[in-house]
């Protein structure tokens, strides 16, 4: 019997086919594709890589930018608002992109304290009042529009934050921002006597006739007060000034 074999040439084996290159990005999404920041806060975005079914795509790089990093900035997806004004987001990875709008928005205002709340002021003195305009977190918001009333100006009027005392009595000082408002309460009191003065010591008046006496009345501070007049008649009489707060009348 005779037995035939039969050997391969001397070649390697076929080398595995390679394996099929990834799909490549066809679209990428971005959500939420439209928000609204108030300046200072922050929020993310999510970029969504797919195939051309629509497949998302694990893994694959993204590139984030702003078009105005002046209003909002924006660092791997996550967003910080900077300044008033709207921005686009885009997210890009191999040669395709996706966008977002944001508005920036200023923070409103949520309250508004004056400083002090409450004041007792002379007729004619003036005091500063400061009033503090803060969001719903408590920050202080600089540069908000402030307007300030009285509710009684022939009492105390106010400019700007100025409160001029007018005449005795009470008034409520009001500050406004954006509708919300902010009180603080002022007392108006006279102004105290400091001291009486007669023109004369002394005075004497025959029965039947008349005389003129003029006490001139000094304001705290040494402000001049009115000038009062007053007709003295009938038996003799004596008036003395003492110059302190009072006039005695002797007869």
């Amino acid at each position: 019997m005779t037995l035939l074999t039969a050997c391969g040439g001397g070649g390697h084996p076929a080398a595995p086919p390679a394996p099929p290159a990834p799909p490549a990005v066809a679209s990428v999404g971005v959500e939420p594709g439209a928000l609204t920041l108030e300046v200072g806060r922050s929020s993310t975005l999510t970029a969504t890589a797919r195939d051309a079914s629509g497949s998302t795509l694990a893994g694959r790089a993204m590139a984030w930018s702003s078009s105005a990093p002046e209003i909002v900035s924006v660092a791997s997806g996550t967003l910080t608002a900077v300044a008033p004004g709207t921005a686009t987001i885009t997210a890009s990875s191999e040669g395709r992109s996706g966008t977002a709008s944001i508005t920036v928005v200023t923070r409103p205002v949520a309250s508004v304290v004056v400083t002090p709340d409450s004041a007792t002021l002379e007729v004619g003195a003036t005091r500063t009042l400061v009033a503090a305009v803060r969001d719903a977190d408590g920050g202080a918001l600089i540069g908000r529009a402030v307007t300030w009333t009285s509710s009684t100006p022939a009492i105390a009027t106010v400019t700007d934050e100025v409160v001029t005392a007018v005449a005795p009595g009470r008034a409520t000082i009001t500050a406004t921002s954006e509708s919300r408002t902010g009180t603080a309460v002022l007392d108006v009191v006279p102004i105290p006597v400091a001291s009486v003065a007669l023109d004369r010591d002394s005075l004497s008046v025959i029965t039947g006739a008349t005389a003129t006496l003029v006490a001139t009345v000094r304001l705290s501070g040494g402000e001049r007060g009115s000038v009062v007049q007053r007709d003295l008649g009938g038996r003799r009489t004596y008036l003395r000034a003492h110059h302190r707060r009072s006039c005695i009348l002797l007869g």
